[in-house]
Formats: C-alpha cells, sequence, structure tokens
C-alpha cells in the first residue's frame, strides 16, 4: 500500500469511528508512526483529509449508479435500480457513519456537489438518450430531465434529507419516485 493511501485509510478509520471532530493530522501521523511532516506532504492541512475521506464514499456512491446505468437492461430498469443503488449506498453511509462528513464537506465546498451531480446528470442522459433512441422512452431534452430526475431524488441522495427519512423505507421511496418519474417518460404505445 502506498503512503497516501494510507494516510487516507487511517483518516477514514478516525472519521468514521471517533468523528471528524477527532481527525487531527498529528493523530493519523502517530498512529501510522511517521512524522506530521509526512502527513503533510500528501495532504496540505487537516480539512484536505477530511475531504479525501468524503470524497472517497462519494466515489463510492458513484461507481455503484454508474455501474447500474452502464449495464445491460432497458433504459427504464437502469433507472429504477440507479435510483435504489443510491439509495443503498446512503443507507451504507448512514450505517458507517460516512453520511455526517459528506454533509458537512459538501456543505462547505458546493462545487464539489455541483462536480457531483453533473456526472450523476451526464450518465442518466446517456439512459435517457438510449431509452429515446429505442422507443422506450420520449424525452426531447435528456439533460434537463436527468437534472430534474436528480432533483426529484433529493429525499433519497441529499444527506441531511436522506438521514431524515426512516432508514426501512429509504429504497422503497427510491423506487416509488423513479417509477412516478418514468410515468411520464415512457414513450406512448402505438
Amino acid at each position: 500500500m502506498d503512503t497516501r493511501t494510507a494516510i487516507l485509510d487511517e483518516a477514514e478509520r478516525i472519521v468514521l469511528t471517533e468523528g471528524h471532530e477527532q481527525l487531527r493530522v498529528t493523530t493519523v501521523a502517530r498512529r501510522l508512526e511517521m512524522s506530521h511532516a509526512n502527513v503533510y506532504r500528501y495532504f496540505p492541512n487537516r480539512q484536505a483529509l477530511v475531504e479525501a475521506v468524503a470524497r472517497r464514499h462519494m466515489a463510492i456512491g458513484q461507481a455503484a449508479v454508474r455501474t447500474v446505468l452502464q449495464a445491460p437492461g432497458s433504459a427504464s430498469e437502469r433507472l429504477e435500480n440507479a435510483a435504489v443503488a443510491l439509495a443503498e449506498h446512503k443507507l451504507a453511509q448512514q450505517r458507517n457513519g460516512a453520511h455526517r462528513v459528506v454533509a458537512m464537506v459538501l456543505s462547505e465546498a458546493p462545487e464539489l456537489a455541483t462536480t457531483h451531480f453533473a456526472a450523476h446528470a451526464a450518465w442518466i442522459a446517456a439512459v435517457l438518450q438510449e431509452g429515446t433512441a429505442s422507443g422506450e422512452l420520449a424525452v426531447h431534452d435528456p439533460q434537463g430531465v436527468a437534472c430534474t430526475l436528480i432533483d426529484a431524488l433529493a429525499a433519497v441522495h441529499h444527506p441531511a434529507l436522506a438521514v431524515a427519512a426512516d432508514p426501512e423505507r429509504l429504497v422503497a421511496r427510491a423506487r416509488a419516485i423513479m417509477a412516478l418519474c418514468l410515468t411520464g417518460l415512457v414513450a406512448p404505445r402505438r
């Protein structure tokens, strides 16, 4: 394992088990038996470490959604499965405590949220275009509809809203929201 990964792994352990408030560069260095200057070589400050932990967890969710959206199947199935994957990722974040650090980082760095959701929107737009090309869907503005779908799923993906939701119903809520949205996107049968 390389040094940067070891540092990030230890920072993540601290954030998830003790809370991001307890993360200190000196603590990471001490636990890894290295100088704090070595940690600073990879991360310029504590905030950069916290952001790296949040980015790691956001990347896990992105990978899950991207994998589902690029899988074989109808556009409708892939979109519903992506909503479920997103909800399941949020549940995993709630269980391991990552949702707190992700929410904090996104509130302090809105440009990160913009970049994160732009990637989701691009993947969803591609599926919408495929669905329209196949005749399954009738979407005239795939990028705009993709952004609307993300907005509709805010109760599932927004850290504050997902935490407030009943965890037992988060996946069902994702399915219901996507089903409602897809009702308006399905091409009329001829």
